[in-house]
């Protein structure tokens, strides 16, 4: 049996890109994760899970594994990072927005994500997604879950499923809300 440490590994296609926001986050950089599943087909609309934090490799070779089976449809991820701005001043650093993207409640960040990086990526890497709110899904951990059920909570017209792990609703700034 193989040890619970192991990272599995993934067979489908992995890349990296970046996207500056213009509308919602002007100026903030994002480096982004798209991942397409080994049962995607190009030009078959498939399904999107979009992961905050990180790319998830255990939970996205637990969903090839049940697109595999036939349990679940081909999908697509899209590891959605927090963003960073720039420095503005000479031997300025590098400033993380993870307090500003993922800890507050409210509909910008989700309205960021579906209008400005979801069709940025499905342009730079020519996908096809589904336009069925039910084939969307939101994850992530701590912040990221609280920001999960967020982006379901504010866009419930693009995503409507999430998975939550270890959500950190009371400890975070509006979670209890």
């Amino acid at each position: 049996p193989k040890a619970a440490s192991q990272v599995p590994q993934l067979e489908g296609k992995r890349t990296q890109h970046s996207y500056t926001s213009k509308k919602y986050n002007p100026g903030a950089a994002f480096e982004y994760t798209v991942y397409l599943s080994k049962y995607y087909t190009p030009g078959t609309p498939a399904a999107l899970i979009v992961q905050f934090d990180s790319f998830n490799v255990q939970q996205t070779a637990a969903m090839e594994k049940l697109a595999g089976e036939g349990s679940a449809p081909p999908f697509v991820v899209i590891a959605a990072p927090s963003g960073k701005l720039e420095p503005t001043i000479p031997e300025g650093k590098r400033r993380g927005l993870r307090v500003e993207n993922y800890d507050h409640i409210g509909p910008q960040f989700p309205n960021f994500l579906v209008e400005e990086l979801i069709p940025a990526a499905t342009k730079v890497e020519n996908l096809s997604i589904s336009t069925n709110a039910d084939m969307h899904m939101t994850s992530g951990g701590s912040s990221g879950g609280q920001w999960a059920f967020n982006a379901c909570w504010h866009r419930n017209d693009y995503f409507r499923r999430a998975y939550l792990a270890s959500p950190s609703f009371f400890a975070l700034a509006g979670g209890d809300e």
